[in-house]
């Protein structure tokens, strides 16, 4: 197990190396990839918090190495959502295996943020071209008497697709392409970040209905990420915000714009009984370090909802947001 504390380094883009047949490779979800981000944990008191890791690679064939290919070794990183700190560590899963864990055990000293874990060789500890690992969150919560669960967005290693610079003793190519020791969202070594994404349903907001929205970004914490949001009412009649966020936030959409609370849109469209619904469009726009200059344009972002129906004791589910495009995610 490797323990240890760490503020995020600067943000770099990196120089877009993609071969034609990698340069729309995204992130994807519900399908296995070398490193899943979970956009949420949660170790508050008030809360359960079970991550899941699993393999898909029940491979039991020996090479020249003491591991098998199915053999991986996955690194947790938990990133704590307001002190910006990572907390890590480390769990062998053997061929076909899967592995659940309490977060509030597994990671002693953050109370909620987000998580990326990553595929290595466990003889050497290396980062591996492991396309293989599955993985979802469970949430409860008994303050408000809600469970929800969420998948990882899984992002592949692109080291096979690539040209690989070599393997481990177990035959998986080494996914560092450019041994900077940093995982590259470039479509070279690892899928890029989608470029835009997509509330596709909410409900107007009321007493009885609330959607939050949960950001994250690979930019360092001392940089702002402005991003544009565009609300959509089931009249076809849009509206435009803007919002600046460091590193991970969470928070209602009307936190960003009132207009959920007054949508103006066609009250008939499910009956009196319910709400009236919209959309959303989120793009990242600039990222500014504070006090300084434009790092780059359209920052790198990930998230999800959680959508409340029925007041405190009512409803709660939680859904990725869909994406489109692909862009430079920038570096962890």
């Amino acid at each position: 197990m490797r323990h240890w504390r760490f503020a995020w380094g600067p943000f770099v883009s990196a120089a877009l190396l993609a071969l034609p047949s990698t340069a729309q490779a995204q992130p994807r979800d519900m399908e296995p990839g070398s490193l899943l981000i979970f956009p949420f944990y949660d170790a508050r008191p008030d809360s359960v918090c079970v991550l899941t890791v699993t393999n898909l690679n029940t491979s039991r064939v020996r090479h020249e190495g003491q591991y098998r290919e199915g053999d991986v070794q996955i690194h947790y990183h938990y990133v704590e959502g307001e002190r910006w700190l990572t907390f890590d560590r480390a769990e062998i899963l053997t061929p076909g295996d899967t592995l659940s864990v309490i977060v509030a055990d597994h990671n002693p000293e953050g109370d909620f943020g987000f998580v990326w874990i990553q595929a290595e060789d466990p003889e050497t500890e290396q980062p591996i071209d492991f396309d293989f690992l599955i993985g979802d969150i469970l949430v409860a919560r008994s303050t408000d008497n809600a469970i929800w669960e969420l998948p990882s967005v899984a992002f592949r290693s692109l080291a096979d697709e690539s040209g690989p610079i070599g393997s481990s003793r177990a035959g998986h190519s080494w996914a560092d392409l450019n041994g900077n020791g940093q995982v590259d969202f470039d479509g070279f070594e690892y899928d890029f970040f989608p470029d835009k994404l997509y509330v596709s349903r909410f409900f107007q907001e009321t007493d009885l209905s609330r959607t939050k929205l949960i950001l994250l970004t690979t930019a360092d914490p001392s940089t702002d990420n402005t991003i544009g949001f565009l609300f959509w009412n089931n009249r076809e009649q849009q509206f435009s915000r803007t919002f600046r966020f460091r590193c991970w936030w969470e928070g209602s959409l009307s936190d960003i714009s009132l207009i959920v609370k007054n949508l103006g849109g066609d009250p008939t469209e499910l009956g009196p009984a319910f709400p009236q619904t919209g959309w959303v469009q989120i793009d990242g726009k600039r990222a500014v370090r504070v006090g300084g200059s434009i790092i780059r344009e359209d920052p790198p972002i990930l998230g999800f909802v959680i959508e409340e129906l029925g007041g405190p004791r009512g409803e709660t589910s939680a859904r990725l947001l869909h994406h489109t495009g692909a862009q430079d995610g920038g570096r962890l």
